[in-house]
């Protein structure tokens, strides 16, 4: 039974590898071809209110985004923008209205285009310890609500799939080398031990057969 195992070892991580793989490339597929826009949040406390740091991304293969508004919104009876040290922060540069829509209970931005792999950073910086809400919507020129499919997600394992697929194939396609790499060499080490185990059950097995011609003899 351990030999059959032995021997079909690395077909069944061949096999693994392979349907895992499978599964991954498809399930990334999927993502990729959905209108995905992800984003993050950091906060950080200061003296006075609290510091909040948002980072949003186009992760979505070949969409491009357009005519996108983006508002944060704060109940100013609990806390407000402190206007002056709200700020974007763009990479690669995009084209974006000259300035933001800032006011004591709100933040708003909109982008003309959001390309593949394009972020926006928004440091906002608030008076009180209660956070803002973010909202967003698709606008169409005359600035009317349109009907752009888009997903808005929060950072998860999902994102972090579409984001680093090519780090995730190799690391698995490292794991699946180094497993072979150990069966290889414990077929190595066992095809080693077996001549000095077969020399050790000879000699046991002489010197009972020897013991026992001794007794018959005497």
């Amino acid at each position: 039974m351990s030999v059959f195992k032995i021997d079909k070892l690395p077909y069944l991580l061949t096999i693994l590898f392979v349907l895992v793989g499978w599964g991954l490339k498809h399930s990334v597929d999927r993502l990729l071809k959905s209108p995905i826009i992800e984003y993050k949040m950091e906060k950080s406390g200061l003296k006075k209110g609290q510091l909040i740091v948002y980072e949003i991304t186009n992760i979505s293969r070949d969409t491009v985004f357009r005519n996108l508004q983006f508002e944060f919104l704060v109940d100013t009876e609990k806390s407000k923008f402190m206007q002056d040290k709200c700020k974007l922060t763009i990479h690669p540069p995009l084209n974006i209205q000259k300035r933001a829509d800032k006011g004591d209970g709100h933040f708003k931005f909109s982008l003309e285009e959001f390309h593949p792999s394009c972020k926006v950073g928004v440091d906002l910086e608030l008076s009180g310890d209660v956070s803002p809400t973010l909202h967003f919507s698709t606008i169409s020129d005359s600035g009317s609500p349109t009907s752009q499919p888009v997903m808005l997600l929060s950072s998860s394992f999902d994102t972090l799939l579409v984001k680093h697929e090519l780090g995730i194939i190799k690391v698995l396609v490292l794991v699946w080398v180094a497993l072979i790499l150990v069966f290889l060499f414990a077929i190595k080490r066992s095809n080693a031990l077996n001549p000095n185990l077969i020399e050790f059950e000879g000699r046991v097995t002489y010197e009972l057969e020897k013991t026992g011609r001794k007794k018959e003899g005497s």
